[in-house]
């Protein structure tokens, strides 16, 4: 089904949410990953390490098809870092409002490209909005979209919008794509201009994507139903290491893959999510400590996620057979990286 699915446009593979396929119950009990790994955390770590370069590597391979494909660079990029904006759930209605707004359609003003994707979103504040402090920047931004208009798809776009916290809302995080790419290449200038064997890199690439973030009218705003509050970034340190670990190490490996290793080691942490936490519960079992482990390292973090969707979801009944917790899942995952490493 691959060429079928590719030539779909707005479609990625990253966009498939394998957790919300039907999957095992496991038992809170002490599963034979934590018998096998729990007495011995180097052994332990080194497996999540495989996995996590392993998962990176499944990135960088999709940056590498897509470039192969398009030979544009920046579109490339503003597609990455767009579904990164998504999160997991709104991914692919970023990608695709990517795809209805390119990059060379943009003005240098980010009011006007903000109100061009809420357009397209079909996200547009209420005009006027309820509190009456918001009336001016609706209107602005109303306005914009009067007289610049663009056509709206045939189907709206599908967004997930419950259970979402106000600071990652999208039309929040579309006020922070507004603000990155409303500055032309900086973003993908910084990318080229960083130097790959630098293990200070990512975190510096984290840095610069929150200074581009900046919109200060949008700041205050956590909702249109609601007075403005304190001014709060756009993308803050989480979510800027989000995007950095979805979008911009994939294409940094994939203009130096044979550096990839070393990129990789000093990715910058996200937020602790659950299936980050149940995996490390079930491998160094639940009096484990994060932050000894784990959570200064977004490599081993990518590691928890990618053992967990791969061996946890699809386990059979109470975890019998399970390839991980027969020491098989490290030397997969090492040669899958391997040979990745070697074809780039």
């Amino acid at each position: 089904l691959r060429p079928a699915l590719l030539s779909r446009p707005g479609f990625s593979f990253d966009a498939i949410d394998v957790a919300r396929f039907p999957h095992a119950e496991i038992p809170a009990t002490p599963r034979p990953c934590g018998r096998i790994y729990g007495g011995d955390p180097d052994a332990a770590l080194a497996a999540l390490r495989a996995a996590g370069s392993y998962r990176l590597d499944v990135k960088r391979r999709r940056i590498q098809a897509a470039l192969r494909a398009t030979g544009d660079e920046a579109a490339v990029l503003f597609s990455a870092v767009m579904a990164a904006l998504g999160y997991k759930r709104n991914a692919s209605a970023f990608r695709a409002l990517a795809a209805l707004y390119p990059l060379h359609a943009w003005t240098p003003d980010p009011v006007t490209n903000y109100a061009r994707l809420l357009g397209l979103a079909r996200l547009l504040p209420d005009n006027p909005p309820r509190p009456a402090a918001l009336a001016p920047l609706a209107r602005r931004i109303w306005d914009v979209w009067w007289h610049n208009s663009l056509d709206l798809p045939e189907q709206p776009l599908a967004w997930s919008l419950d259970g979402v916290r106000p600071q990652n809302a999208p039309f929040r995080r579309l006020a922070a794509a507004a603000a990155i790419f409303s500055r032309g290449p900086a973003l993908l200038d910084a990318l080229s201009a960083s130097s790959p064997a630098d293990p200070a890199t990512p975190r510096a690439l984290a840095r610069t994507v929150q200074a581009l973030a900046s919109f200060p009218e949008m700041e205050p705003v956590l909702s249109w139903d609601s007075p403005p509050a304190h001014p709060a970034a756009l993308v803050g340190r989480a979510a800027a290491a989000m995007i950095v670990t979805n979008a911009l190490v994939p294409f940094l490996a994939a203009h130096h893959p044979r550096l990839a290793r070393e990129i990789y080691a000093t990715l910058p942490p996200e937020t602790t999510s659950q299936p980050m936490r149940l995996m490390a519960s079930r491998l160094f079992g639940p009096d484990h400590n994060p932050r000894a482990l784990f959570e200064g390292s977004g490599l081993l973090q990518q590691g928890l996620l990618q053992v967990h969707n791969d061996f946890c979801l699809s386990c059979k009944s109470d975890c019998a057979g399970c390839a991980f917790a027969s020491r098989a899942g490290a030397k997969t995952f090492a040669a899958d990286a391997s040979l990745a490493a070697r074809d780039a």
